[in-house]
């Protein structure tokens, strides 16, 4: 009932946003205030609910935006960047992954995410959650978008970064794929020693890599150019050392380069 009233009063503000000859300054705007009334309840144990309710409202109001308005793919919405809300986007400018701290966590920090895509020249909309066989309950971040086209197809590969505690975090790169105008998070591109697989995971210690300036860290990286990416070896004590496994495309799938 709760999501149904909030889609309501979406279509009302809609109407009311295009009475008013609207721009998607305003609907910015909405947004931030909305996120802004959900960070304003994280410190107060008593409002867990309101947390919930105001979390369940910006996911809602953010789906409904960038599903109704085209031109939001490529909008900066900077002032959500500013409250630390993740806007990673493809350099086609056709992908695009929001990402926020939901709050409902402790020290660790549960995200929600939402994908936006074009697709035969519609735009569509819809709230991510990991459908491959890999995926798990915890719901990581996005914070980079790379791209490889190859025989037609476009690939996006995808940083995912996740915080369990203050301690332990991960970051992982997930390939995500346009099938039909639908959104396919299971392709399977990359060669394990056993298998295909749709993603490759890091998972390491923060403060072997506290002193890094870049946030959010730049661990897994990609050369376009290449078709290259490198992963970061991590030893037993969950250390990240300065060195990497690479994965090259070779025309079907990422294989893993042996030195």
């Amino acid at each position: 009932m709760k999501k149904y009233l909030s889609l309501f009063f979406l279509v009302i503000q809609l109407a009311n946003l295009k009475g008013q000859n609207s721009s998607l300054v305003k609907i910015e705007s909405n947004l931030q205030n909305s996120y802004l009334r959900l960070l304003s309840f994280r410190f107060n144990n008593t409002q867990l609910d309101s947390i919930w309710t105001e979390n369940l409202s910006f996911r809602n109001k953010l789906e409904f935006y960038t599903s109704n308005f085209p031109s939001s793919l490529t909008h900066p919405f900077d002032s959500l960047q500013g409250e630390n809300i993740y806007i990673a986007s493809s350099k086609d400018k056709m992908f695009r992954i929001y990402s926020w701290d939901t709050w409902q966590g402790g020290t660790m920090h549960i995200f929600e995410n939402v994908i936006q895509y074009k697709s035969e020249g519609k735009v569509y909309s819809q709230t991510f959650y990991d459908s491959s066989e890999y995926g798990d309950n915890y719901i990581p971040f996005y914070s980079q978008i790379f791209t490889l086209n190859t025989e037609g197809k476009t690939y996006y590969l995808a940083i995912a970064n996740g915080v369990y505690s203050t301690k332990y975090v991960s970051q992982s790169l997930k390939i995500f794929t346009i099938e039909n105008g639908s959104l396919n998070d299971s392709v399977k591109l990359i060669k394990s020693e056993k298998t295909l697989v749709n993603s490759i995971d890091l998972h390491f210690d923060f403060f072997s890599v506290v002193d890094r300036a870049e946030r959010p860290l730049r661990l897994i990286k990609y050369d376009e150019k290449l078709k290259l990416f490198s992963v970061p070896i991590v030893r037993d004590e969950e250390i990240v050392t300065d060195k990497y496994e690479l994965y090259k495309f070779t025309g079907q799938y990422f294989e893993r380069v042996v030195n």
